[in-house]
């Protein structure tokens, strides 16, 4: 909501109705918020879906939902889907497959012209701890994380194995 007010190309294109987490556009599209729970998702067929942080997606809820939208876009001459995560752990199926399948795109093992694969990390021979590797997976600090923040994170992981396991995410 914040982002399309801060912005008057948007807010005069897009009507926010809070109860609904719905933005209405002045074309009669809608942008609509969905719960995880994937309560009321049938019958959508979304032209845009934006999956944020799969690697978050665990439940049977959260694979019903991804297929209903998967297969709902089916109606859509050319739908954009747009997954956005940081890395995870081995409780995600979902962004596990996901991850493997788009390196496998990467390596030339499989074949998909619909899909684009950005994966940002270091490489498996550096240190994580060394800060001249962290712009390779982090690109935006100094930009949205001070690089102060992410040099205590370092630190803090440098002395706590649990933390350590969240920094190298």
């Amino acid at each position: 909501q914040r982002f399309v007010e801060a912005r008057d190309f948007l807010k005069s294109r897009i009507v926010i109705k809070e109860s609904l987490h719905t933005m209405h556009k002045a074309d009669k599209g809608i942008i609509r918020a969905l719960g995880a729970d994937g309560g009321g998702t049938d019958g959508f067929f979304p032209s845009a879906v934006i999956f944020d942080e799969q690697h978050e997606w665990k439940t049977r809820a959260h694979l019903k939902l991804w297929a209903k939208l998967r297969t709902g876009s089916a109606a859509r001459p050319q739908p954009l889907f747009i997954t956005i995560t940081t890395a995870g752990d081995d409780q995600s199926k979902l962004w596990q497959n996901a991850r493997a399948y788009a390196v496998k795109v990467l390596n030339g093992e499989a074949h998909d012209d619909t899909l684009f694969v950005l994966i940002l990390c270091i490489d498996d021979e550096d240190d994580i701890f060394d800060p001249t590797c962290w712009p390779k997976a982090n690109p935006h600090l100094g930009t949205t994380v001070k690089w102060s923040a992410y040099q205590d994170l370092a630190a803090k992981a440098q002395q706590n194995p649990a933390d350590a396991r969240d920094f190298e995410r």
